[in-house]
């Protein structure tokens, strides 16, 4: 994550400090793929927040676009996280991984995802 790119989350009005909470645990939770697949309740815990206050922290960071929701796997929800924002790996891997989350935006906002 570049310096530039955390100075403009913070000034992004859209975003108030449980948002910002919620992204950086996202952030230290990601795989190298940039995906979280957890229990709501479990990083709902973590933050010291209910499951449902941490779903409408998600839902705003999508909204914003600096993550995609997925899907339930079990108990678990798959949530995606701007490879924009950050990423683990190179920088090759990192440029890929924001190609294919470009394209799920893509997919969401055309209603084809």
């Amino acid at each position: 994550m570049m310096q530039a790119d955390l100075q403009a989350i913070v000034r992004d009005g859209r975003l108030g400090s449980g948002e910002l909470r919620t992204l950086l645990l996202l952030v230290s939770e990601m795989d190298y793929e940039n995906k979280v697949t957890a229990k709501v309740k479990t990083l709902g815990n973590k933050l010291g927040i209910t499951p449902e206050q941490y779903q409408r922290n998600v839902a705003r960071l999508v909204k914003a676009g600096y993550a995609i929701r997925g899907s339930q796997v079990g108990e678990a929800w798959l949530v995606m996280i701007s490879p924009a924002i950050a990423s683990r790996g190179s920088l090759q891997k990192s440029q890929m991984l924001l190609t294919v989350f470009k394209s799920y935006q893509e997919r969401i906002v055309s209603g084809k995802g």
